[in-house]
Parts: structure tokens; C-alpha cells; sequence
């Protein structure tokens, strides 16, 4: 997103990737100084993803758990079914939550 599309406050909207770079090309039409950035804003969004990744999966876990269980079993579920079991595990976390 900030090389191809120059989606970032700090490097504005330009875009940094080279349309026609071959892999033997040398030329980079921007500074080592703003390829630096560009790690450092890549890293950080990719830590910031990985966390809230995390986070849903740790708050979810009880939920994933059921699902595999039962995939175990079946090795499939129908959209209806898999609907019902996200429905009635997010009611029964706001019955907790109350």
C-alpha cells in the first residue's frame, strides 16, 4: 500500500514501485533515506496486522475450537450451519458480558 499506492500520512501519495523495473535494474527513483522509511512503515504495519490478528483469534478461540471440533466430525459445515454456530457463540458473549 505505501509503495504501489502511496497510501501513507508521513510519505503522502506518491507512489514509490517502478512500473517496467526488471530484475537486474539498479535505479530506484527514490533516496536510501525514504527506502528506510518505507521498511519501517512496512514493519510496523505488518506488526500492527500480526496483533490484531492475534487478538481476534485469542478472543475467538473458544469458537474456533467448537468449529474444529466439529469439522473433525463432519469435514464440513453448510453456511447455515456455520452461521448458527457464530450466532449463538457471540449471544452467549453478550449473556456473559450482562
Amino acid at each position: 500500500m505505501i509503495v504501489k499506492y502511496g497510501m501513507d500520512k508521513e510519505l503522502g501519495t506518491v507512489t514509490y514501485s517502478e512500473n517496467n523495473k526488471s530484475e537486474y535494474s539498479m535505479f530506484r527513483g527514490y533516496s536510501e533515506k525514504t527506502a528506510q522509511i518505507i521498511d519501517e512503515k512496512i514493519k510496523k504495519y505488518m506488526a500492527d496486522c500480526y496483533e490484531q490478528s492475534k487478538k481476534i483469534i485469542l478472543q475467538n478461540k473458544n469458537l474456533i475450537e467448537k468449529l474444529s471440533v466439529v469439522l473433525l466430525e463432519k469435514e464440513y459445515l453448510t453456511k447455515d450451519e456455520f452461521e448458527s454456530m457464530i450466532t449463538n457463540d457471540f449471544k452467549s458473549k453478550k449473556s456473559v458480558k450482562k
